[in-house]
């Protein structure tokens, strides 16, 4: 996810204010570049951000200890030389100490790549994708400037308005016809009310020109603007340059979206934020009167207003900005608190190696009201614990990464001493990726645990069969029946036989990643000896560690397409050798038989369905009934996908039927999206669902789509005030320390402090700006 964060440093510690300025998806930015030793520009995607696809972040102190990233990218370290303003602009020189790049870490596995620590008044330049080629030319001694402006613009592609399956045939097929990196134009012409997109993407309403609101997914199409709906680096460009307030400018017939932020920008979300803060509240209330500080930050716009008019366009935007930031501040105050004595996590993935690295991120996390940590334990296949049940089955005792550590018991101490809890997060049918080391240590010894897809199952003749016209296609592969060579016989009547095909649907002897999920191998629900395995490795954790929680995730199956897309039976899974003999030893069919298209085969396509919802239904019953017999105290959760019949429909998951059955003791709904109004219908669906039973934890999602930390804090209260009973923060790595401050916050209000105007470098380059043309606008004809 391409973000803008924070956009200036004030020195106010005459009033009490520290840290610094961030702007995310939310709010305008300061255009950043950086410019090595061949003169040229390259653009920053963001500053502070989690690093995503093709993106160049800039990591400042602001951020934390380190980078976070994971090893698959280039990072240099810089050290400060010199602050200068040239021609209105802030350019900071910094000199490189180390470069660090994927490619030297797979010639040297010695090597430490990812999480590059940030030096103190220094920055880390971290890349991703085709980002990567221009840092990796760099190297110690370097010189880099770091060019920093109030005011942004930028032009990339417009590539469909009102997309349908016509103009938009890459489309086709998927949630509002919006093609992956696309980005696509919504107005009062399209079809239907809403953009019907979903959630993996980001929109913008746009209203004369000025960008209006912003949401997560299925934005309303307004009568009077349209919608800019992106995915991909579609969605990126959007994050980074279209903030609240921003100027739009489209041009269907060129194809191109151009945005630019000037001082208004900084205006509209100053009004904004004022009308939603307790400063608004005030002025409304009996006295109309007020506060001290709320009259500062008011008089801080106005202040802002003179300097514009005056033509002190940067000086405004510093004035207006810090105006923008105490009001952020009032509103985060103003938020109440879930009770202490209830669940307030994070899920994490463990980067830290030693129990001083692990207290340190605990203390930060308590800090900010955290009290409970989802421990990534079980993932990629791997522990990070040495397993005694890995090495009875020949594979490695833990996570190559960890080799020689115990981090459970490690977290768990730390955690404990902290009085915080530790939840097992416990990637249950999920036992690889492309991504690190595949498919992963369990289907490397054990191949044949692997979940199959039916595009992996490969056409196989049979010897000695000879094909009779006229018999049905069963799976897109001819079913025929068993002659006698030259047979002149007229072909008998399907149900007449018993069908014995000349051609089969094998298994694949190696296991297959999942198109559809980033390159993911799975684990078979439906074999015996990875349920079997599984258990022992659920008993071994619980019964060795002192945890207080065990959550399962991917309880279920991989996802496939819809069934009324037209290659969804290609897309299914759960063909393996073991499942197809069961199932067909109960119903007399191999599943990879039964057409979903043929009507003939509704009854045996629905009990396919429910074999394999089945087969997670039995581990979950299993492994609540073995968590509860070995520690009665640790509870059992499950992180799931709140739409229960589309989770049922696309991955067999029935948490519905587990709630029912009082299998969980309560529930993590992934809302994955930047949307409060998704929050607020998956955390009562999730509710109503249950019918209150099972307490539900909603999954915020807002850290991990680089959210502005006002956001954050919207989507937690959201969750609160649909009922939810606590909140789940995904995920640590995405936790930026303006979040955690905001978060810290809301734990324990702050007073208030009375912002002063910052001190101001004059500006002597700089001109009034040129009022700007209005271009006509399409949209209005």
């Amino acid at each position: 996810m391409q973000r803008w964060k924070k956009m200036q440093v004030f020195a106010l510690a005459s009033v009490g204010i520290l840290g610094s300025l961030w702007l995310t998806s939310a709010w305008a930015q300061r255009a950043l570049q950086v410019i090595g030793p061949d003169g040229q520009p390259q653009d920053i995607t963001a500053r502070n951000a989690a690093r995503e696809a093709d993106s160049l972040i800039l990591y400042d102190p602001a951020f934390g200890p380190s980078t976070r990233t994971n090893g698959f990218g280039v990072e240099v370290i810089a050290k400060p030389l010199s602050v200068n303003r040239v021609q209105g602009q802030e350019v900071k020189t910094y000199q490189v100490s180390d470069v660090i790049s994927v490619w030297d870490c797979q010639s040297n596995p010695s090597l430490s790549c990812g999480n590059a620590a940030i030096p103190q008044n220094g920055v880390v330049l971290s890349a991703i994708g085709s980002k990567r080629d221009w840092l990796k030319n760099l190297k110690p001694g370097d010189l880099l400037k770091i060019e920093e402006a109030w005011f942004q613009q930028r032009q990339t592609r417009l590539d469909v308005v009102n997309p349908s399956a016509s103009n938009n045939p890459n489309g086709s097929g998927f949630p509002g016809f919006r093609a992956s990196n696309q980005i696509v134009l919504y107005d009062a012409r399209y079809p239907k009310p809403n953009t019907g997109t979903n959630e993996f993407g980001f929109e913008v309403t746009v209203r004369n020109g000025i960008v209006v609101a912003q949401e997560g997914s299925d934005s309303t199409i307004p009568a009077d603007g349209y919608v800019l709906s992106g995915h991909g680096k579609g969605r990126s460009w959007l994050i980074a340059n279209a903030p609240l307030g921003a100027h739009v400018e489209v041009d269907p017939v060129a194809g191109t979206v151009r945005a630019y932020t000037d001082f208004n920008t900084y205006v509209y979300q100053f009004d904004q934020e004022w009308a939603k803060s307790p400063c608004a509240d005030q002025a409304w209330s009996a006295t109309g009167k007020l506060d001290a500080a709320c009259k500062a930050i008011r008089d801080q716009k106005e202040e802002a207003l003179r300097l514009n008019a005056e033509g002190k366009t940067e000086q405004a935007a510093q004035n207006i900005a810090q105006a923008l930031e105490s009001t952020h501040r009032r509103l985060w105050a103003s938020y109440k608190a879930f009770p202490a004595d209830t669940i307030r996590g994070a899920w994490h993935r463990p980067i830290e190696k030693t129990p001083a690295a692990i207290g340190e991120t605990l203390d930060r996390l308590k800090a900010a009201g955290i009290n409970a940590v989802f421990l990534e334990t079980f993932f990629h296949g791997y522990t990070i614990f040495p397993s005694q049940t890995y090495q009875a089955y020949g594979l490695p005792a833990e996570n190559p990464k960890f080799q020689g550590v115990d981090l459970l018991q490690n977290w768990v101490q730390q955690a404990h001493q902290r009085n915080m809890k530790v939840h097992v997060w416990f990637q249950t049918f999920y036992g690889g990726t492309n991504a690190y080391l595949p498919p992963g240590p369990i289907l490397s010894r054990y191949p044949s645990w692997a979940n199959v897809q039916f595009a992996a199952l490969s056409p196989q003749k049979l010897p000695g069969t000879t094909p009779v016209v006229g018999q049905p296609a069963v799976n897109g592969v001819s079913r025929v029946y068993s002659a006698p060579a030259g047979s002149s016989a007229s072909p008998v009547p399907a149900s007449a036989v018993t069908p014995t095909p000349t051609v089969i649907l094998k298994t694949p002897e190696k296991p297959v990643a999942s198109n559809l999920e980033l390159g993911a191998y799975f684990l078979d629900p439906a074999n015996p000896e990875v349920q079997g395995f599984l258990l022992k490795l659920v008993d071994e954790i619980v019964t060795r560690y002192d945890v207080d929680g065990f959550q399962l995730d991917y309880i279920r199956y991989p996802a496939s397409f819809p069934s009324d897309r037209f290659s969804y039976r290609k897309t299914t899974w759960g063909y393996s050798e073991v499942a197809r003999k069961a199932f067909k030893a109960q119903y007399g069919i191999d599943p990879a038989e039964i057409d979903p298209k043929n009507p003939e085969f509704e009854n045996l396509w629905k009990a396919w369905n429910a074999y394999k919802v089945a087969q997670v239904n039995q581990f979950v019953q299993k492994a609540t009934e073995l968590v509860h017999q070995k520690k009665p105290a640790v509870k059992i959760s499950a992180a799931v996908f709140p739409d229960a019949d589309s989770a049922l429909a696309v991955k067999h998951q029935d948490w519905a039927a587990w709630a029912q059955n009082g299998w969980i003791d309560f529930f993590a709904p992934m809302t994955l999206t930047s949307a409060t109004k998704v929050v607020e219908r998956d955390t009562r669906t999730m509710i109503g669902r249950t019918a209150g039973k099972v307490p539900v934890y909603s999954g915020i999602f807002g850290p991990f789509n680089n959210n502005a930390a006002e956001l954050v804090l919207s989507q937690i209260d959201t969750a609160k005030q649909a009922g939810a009973s606590g909140y789940v923060l995904f995920d640590t790595a995405h936790l930026t320390s303006r979040m955690l401050e905001a978060l810290t916050a809301v734990q324990v209000p702050q007073q208030t402090v009375v912002p002063t105007t910052p001190t101001v470098t004059p500006v002597t380059e700089e001109v009034p700006a040129k009022p700007k043309k209005r271009r006509f606008l399409w949209w209005r004809k």
